[in-house]
């Protein structure tokens, strides 16, 4: 490695070879030992275990357990939950491979048989809520069941998933920050350079944001306004973290991303105080 901490990778080798965690600027008593990125964990005969799907999965049993939990404040069986969480997750999964196949196209050109797999990632957060959203609607009028509170059921399920699917981005190598020079940045040897693991920024601010919205669950009584918390606290981590990331800039000083979630934190906001100032609107008005 050279003086400084950064590196290049060939262009021809595997995410699967090693990645090194060094300290940059730090004593030698602080560095940390190798780790190894895996978007492969382990085989069983033919069957390949990717870490992102496998991730992904516990994200998805985490939740469901969650969400079991607290089945009839949504007015829902316990079973039904299990569909719930079926049709979410089919949903979503097409919708964030929807997005990101819009957001790049170029990593699928002449690749098309890379559209339909999603063992080694590739996905939009903003396109599987979007798709999570219309399936839950939905399933809500199909069950005729509120959406509200069905939304609300969703909110901690969720935050607790992304805090371990973003792990899964880590073990995958995707999703990765820019160059850095901080004492954890993370070196990938098909990358120039020590980079933020922003991966784990997102996840352990999810995990932050998790026990708020557990406390909050209690104090937001209004249907549908715990997942408009939900919606704004991820909306204010994701923007945070696309600080520290490359992505694709719509302005100067903007990602897509970021644009995305401002509009998202500003509407669920305004849904937040509607009830509250639309009364006192009335009354002035009167």
């Amino acid at each position: 490695m050279a003086p400084g901490g950064f590196a290049i990778g060939s262009a021809h080798e595997s995410i699967s070879q090693q990645v090194n965690l060094r300290p940059r600027k730090a004593p030698a008593r602080f560095l940390l030992p190798p780790s190894t990125v895996r978007p492969e964990l382990f085989s069983i005969g033919p069957l390949t275990i990717h870490s992102w799907g496998f991730m992904v999965a516990i994200a998805i049993g985490v939740g469901l357990l969650l969400a079991r939990r607290n089945a009839s404040q949504a007015g829902l069986r316990k079973e039904e939950v299990v569909d719930l969480a079926l049709v979410l997750a089919l949903a979503g999964l097409v919708g964030a491979r929807i997005l990101y196949v819009i957001l790049e196209p170029a990593e699928f050109a002449g690749q098309p048989a890379r559209l339909v797999n999603l063992s080694m990632g590739g996905m939009s957060i903003h396109g599987a809520l979007a798709g999570g959203l219309i399936a839950g609607y939905v399933f809500a009028r199909a069950k005729r069941a509120s959406f509200a509170r069905l939304a609300d059921l969703l909110a901690v399920p969720l935050i607790a998933g992304q805090a371990i699917g973003r792990i899964g981005c880590f073990l995958n190598g995707d999703s990765y920050g820019k160059l850095a020079s901080v004492p954890w940045a993370v070196t990938f040897p098909n990358l120039y350079g020590a980079r933020h693991p922003t991966q784990l920024y997102e996840s352990a601010l999810a995990v932050v944001a998790l026990v708020l919205l557990v406390a909050l669950s209690k104090r937001l009584t209004r249907p549908g306004h715990l997942f408009l918390a939900y919606l704004i606290a991820y909306s204010a981590i994701r923007f945070f973290v696309e600080l520290f990331r490359e992505s694709e800039y719509l302005l100067p000083s903007l990602t897509y991303a970021q644009a995305a979630s401002v509009a998202i934190a500003a509407v669920a906001l305004l849904l937040m105080l509607l009830p509250v100032v639309s009364p006192r609107l009335r009354r002035r008005s009167a």
